[in-house]
């Protein structure tokens, strides 16, 4: 599928595609509709402010960066109401733990993100490049050893060292951006 450009797709359309995901990723950090909602909006601003310069195939990670990053800017700057605890002759004062949670959400929604990655991959291979895509999924999803391999294949170890390399410079050449965005979430 050819991405249009930025400019090209319209700002409804960009929302009606992402604004559901940017607001249960901003529902799940802030466990609050109102400010979910506040910041999904706030998000789509940002984006609308500068989406000449957001690429379309990164417009979904720059979305849920942005989200993500309002969120950690409005608990770092909000006035937390401090919580006392009573221990003998000791106050002790602690604030809501935000932090873990939001690690939490972002590894989930990455772990995610590289399972659609690893099935879109997979998908490409097999209908592009059958002998590469058998390789792969005999390395990676039944473990074989590179003997196994060669041995079923009838082929050298050489012949699949080479195939293993050719279909990992296309991967990467192909899919190094999408991978690129799920890392900038991280």
């Amino acid at each position: 599928m050819k991405h249009k450009s930025t400019k090209e797709e319209s700002f409804d359309s960009i929302y009606e595609s992402y604004a559901v995901d940017v607001y249960h990723a901003c529902l799940y950090l802030t466990s609050d509709e109102s400010l979910a909602e506040e910041m999904t909006q706030q998000a789509f601003v940002n984006f609308y402010e500068s989406k000449e310069e957001v690429k379309p195939e990164c417009v979904r990670a720059y979305l849920i960066r942005a989200a993500r990053n309002l969120i950690f800017n409005y608990y770092r700057h909000a006035k937390y109401e401090t919580l006392e605890e009573k221990d003998g002759d000791e106050t002790t004062k602690r604030e809501p733990a935000t932090a873990s949670l939001e690690e939490d959400y972002i590894r989930d929604f990455c772990k995610e993100l590289e399972a659609e990655l690893s099935a879109d991959i997979l998908a490409d291979l097999k209908e592009h490049h059958d002998g590469w895509y058998q390789i792969m999924h005999m390395m990676f999803y039944e473990e074989k050893s590179h003997d196994t391999i060669a041995a079923e294949l009838g082929i050298t170890k050489e012949i699949l060292y080479s195939r293993l390399h050719r279909a990992k410079l296309w991967i990467r050449k192909k899919y190094e951006t999408r991978f690129q965005n799920i890392r900038e979430l991280t």
